[in-house]
């Protein structure tokens, strides 16, 4: 397990789609701030940068790099190397969710980043005393990053289970969409109050961050509900994973 975590960071730190998607998103980000500040929609200040990670279009990006990264893996042999070498496939397929989940972070720091340097710069950075938000942002970092891991869950198995990088793709933005469906549904449902239900899906979570931060109950819920998102998938990829013909 080690020699493959030791792999995967290789061809993590070699690889142009980790890349390529920390560029796609400097770039969709700060055209976003930018036309923010042109439009005045609103005025966000640097400081609450941190919570902008949470939106549909980033997440997408997940999707991208399950396909490019992971999924080809299996047509240009990969997959099939590392089992030829007696590796099992438990640890192959972990070795895979923990290069999704480094993914996810990176790319999430990239966004945050970007969001509090950018609206620093456009509209201000705020009051609050840097060594205090020094110790916010690496809370709620954490926070929103656990938040995402029902995409390194889903996206890696549906990676393993089509082993086509365009499929992966697909359905990661078909899973990505349907969630967002079933939440506007809940939430704007007309007659019966169906908003409770919202709290059974990831996205309320790192959208709601910034409206529940001495909310003890709401992280606790968050936590629940995202690992189990993540969990399950896992679970069910490594029984199928073991019983999958490999050529």
């Amino acid at each position: 397990m080690k020699d493959l975590l030791k792999a995967e960071l290789y061809k993590l730190s070699k690889s142009n789609t980790l890349l390529y998607l920390m560029l796609l998103l400097f770039v969709t980000n700060t055209f976003g701030i930018i036309t923010n500040r042109l439009l005045k929609n609103y005025v966000l200040q640097g400081q609450d940068g941190l919570f902008q990670a949470g939106t549909s279009i980033n997440a997408m990006w997940f999707g991208a790099f399950a396909g490019f990264f992971i999924a080809s893996e299996f047509q240009n042999g990969g997959i099939r190397n590392a089992l030829a070498l007696g590796k099992y496939r438990t640890s192959v397929f972990m070795a895979k969710i923990f290069s999704m989940i480094l993914c996810i972070t990176i790319l999430l720091f990239v966004i945050v980043l970007v969001q509090i340097i950018g609206n620093s710069i456009v509209n201000g950075y705020g009051d609050m005393p840097v060594g205090e938000f020094v110790v916010f942002f690496l809370k709620n970092f954490l926070h929103i990053t656990i938040f995402h891991l029902s995409y390194a869950g889903f996206f890696t198995m549906f990676a393993f289970l089509t082993q086509k990088p365009g499929l992966t793709i697909l359905l990661s933005f078909c899973y990505e969409t349907l969630i967002l469906v079933c939440g506007g549904f809940f939430e704007n449902f007309k007659g019966q109050n169906l908003k409770p239900l919202l709290q059974f899906f990831p996205q309320y979570y790192y959208t709601k961050i910034d409206y529940n931060l001495s909310n003890h109950q709401f992280f606790v819920n968050g936590y629940l509900v995202c690992l189990l998102y993540f969990f399950a998938p896992v679970i069910i990829s490594i029984f199928l994973f073991r019983k999958m013909d490999i050529k």
